[in-house]
């Protein structure tokens, strides 16, 4: 066999190789669980994870019911999440805590959300956006009172979502 035929059969077998081991990483990558729901960082947590596997009734619990527009049950927020184009994209990347700040009764968790997309050779194919969600102490636990992102705005303000 000539060098030459040696370093391509290398350099296939190399990008094999690579190529199987990103689709084992992915694979044997664990599922994403639900946290601890004593502090806001997981109270956020929980509520985008039950918002990506369409667990209405359990993010529907997240919410502060002292929110103006609060939804008056599970079904109606169910229907209001369904209908609006702001929840949509919310399975098409990752989410993550990369920040919390807690001010007495009140908090902010930052959220990072990595969306992919097939890019050019030299780009990196993904896009980074970075979002808050507030939370306060209602009754000894922590609910959510806004976001910038997978909430919607009649929620403080009474009307049709």
């Amino acid at each position: 066999m000539r060098t030459t035929d040696k370093v391509l059969l290398g350099i296939v077998l190399g990008a094999v190789l690579l190529a199987v081991g990103a689709f084992a990483l992915i694979l044997l990558r664990p599922e994403p669980t639900y946290q601890a729901e004593d502090i806001p960082e997981g109270v956020a947590h929980n509520y985008l994870l039950a918002l990506q596997r369409e667990d209405y009734s359990r993010a529907f619990g997240y919410l502060s019911p002292n929110l103006s527009g609060y939804p008056r049950s599970a079904e109606q927020f169910e229907q209001e999440v369904e209908d609006s184009y702001q929840f949509q994209g919310i399975n098409e990347g990752s989410l993550t805590i990369a920040n919390a700040a807690f001010r007495g009764t009140q908090a902010t968790v930052e959220i990072r959300e990595t969306m992919f997309y097939g890019g050019g050779l030299f780009e990196s194919g993904q896009y980074v956006n970075r979002f808050k969600v507030d939370l306060t102490r209602v009754g000894g636990e922590w609910k959510i009172t806004d976001s910038e992102r997978y909430f919607l705005s009649c929620w403080h303000t009474p009307g049709d979502c």
